[in-house]
């Protein structure tokens, strides 16, 4: 955007600036406020010169935004500024602001029929009753002649060390079950036969998609001592047991393990609804996307991930990462959530969907009870930081997929609360 400042205006605003200089001002000679006006503007010329520009500029700007009927959604980059004594201030504004959307048959869409789960109810409901029972399992130690085998739990510390590293890091007592599924085949190939004292040395070249930043992609080094060989004793399924979970018996611990996996179930599928309803209305869209918000979701993605890593005691600083590819990805991904959300608003304007500030307020004070906080004050900081606004269109947002999914129909094929799935 060109704009220009009118000359009488300008030359206003310097002499009012200047007279308020003037009455301030100790210049050499004079007393404080004496000083001539011509004097005051030659010797404060460049204080002067730039506030007029603080005051005009963005005064001018959000003039011709109401104008032009513009909204800003970045902070404007001033080029080309003419200002010289005499004539108007000229500039070029660059900004960016929403894009038009011409929506598309969005009304239309289907989604497909959820695959069948992989395992039926009873399967899922033996492996949780095998799960709970490994919580509560206890360790009986057999003794010192006792050697490692499939199906016995080992009791070890170990120091470890990755390639390329100089310092090792060391785990006190671990319980590593030989050949179980969730035991890495190297440590049980390792611990075969390894009686308590016994020291073993073996590498692990963990995948490039290990779950584990740390140690993802490399090889590490193990470095491992046997303290005792146990064999895990698991507690009976009884009554006793039903009730340490919050069960009168056995039977209504099933019962409500059952509606557990049917919700899970239930939150699936439309987990998988959503996916589909989003992969269709991007495709079906095309606009530029607004780079201010794309930065700006993707610096909240990666402080997000950033926080996570910390939780788990890493700090990010310290991985060998590409940072570069690292934040390529996260605003590839950024870029997606951004037009899959101006989409929906679009959404929820043409089919008059909103949220009002009760549904807000509900929200924001189930996360103040949640997080043991002081609801009034908790609303107040969440309205200051801008929290609250941004509650409020990710809630719009929410009830926008749950009309397009109630027009695709995959709403009314969930099951009812009560009910748990077939087996």
């Amino acid at each position: 955007m060109d704009v220009e400042i009118p000359a009488e205006e300008v030359e206003r605003e310097a002499s009012r600036i200047a007279r308020d200089l003037q009455r301030r001002a100790r210049v050499p000679g004079f007393r404080p406020g004496k000083a001539p006006l011509s004097l005051v503007r030659q010797r404060y010329e460049a204080n002067i010169r730039e506030q007029v520009l603080e005051s005009m500029v963005p005064a001018y700007l959000r003039t011709a935004f109401e104008r032009e009927n513009l909204e800003p959604i970045s902070r404007p980059a001033i080029e080309n500024l003419h200002f010289k004594a005499g004539e108007p201030i000229r500039f070029k504004a660059s900004f960016e602001v929403m894009p038009e959307i011409q929506l598309g048959d969005y009304k239309s869409l289907s989604v497909p029929t959820p695959a069948p789960p992989e395992k039926s109810a009873e399967t899922e409901l033996e492996e949780t009753l095998q799960h709970l029972r490994e919580q509560a399992a206890v360790y009986e130690d057999l003794g010192p002649d006792a050697r490692a085998a499939e199906g016995l739990t080992v009791e070890a510390s170990y120091e470890r060390r990755s390639e390329g590293e100089s310092t090792s890091q060391r785990v006190e007592k671990r319980l590593i079950d030989v050949g179980a599924s969730e035991t890495l085949p190297e440590f049980s190939r390792a611990l075969e036969g390894a009686a308590a004292g016994e020291t073993r040395e073996f590498d692990v070249h963990y995948p490039e998609d290990f779950g584990h930043p740390e140690v993802a992609g490399k090889t590490v080094h193990f470095t491992l001592t046997v303290q005792g060989v146990k064999r895990k004793v698991l507690p009976e399924l009884d009554e006793a047991f039903a009730k340490q979970h919050g069960a009168e018996s056995v039977e209504a611990l099933k019962d409500e393990i059952l509606k557990s996996i049917a919700a899970r179930r239930r939150e699936r599928s439309r987990s998988e609804a959503e996916h589909a309803i989003a992969e269709r209305l991007l495709a079906m869209h095309d606009f530029p996307v607004p780079e201010a918000l794309i930065a700006e979701q993707a610096r909240s993605r990666m402080e997000r991930e950033a926080r996570s890593l910390a939780d788990q005691g890493i700090q990010p600083k310290e991985l060998n990462v590409d940072w570069k590819a690292w934040q390529a990805r996260h605003e590839e991904r950024a870029a997606q959530d951004v037009k899959l959300a101006l989409i929906l608003e679009r959404i929820a304007a043409a089919e008059g969907i909103s949220v009002d500030d009760e549904e807000v307020r509900r929200e924001l004070a189930g996360l103040a009870e949640r997080l043991k906080q002081p609801t009034e004050a908790f609303l107040r900081r969440m309205a200051e930081t801008g929290f609250r606004d941004r509650t409020k269109t990710r809630l719009r947002n929410e009830k926008t997929m749950d009309f397009l999914l109630r027009q695709s129909g995959a709403l009314g094929a969930e099951a009812p609360e009560s009910q748990a799935p077939p087996a």
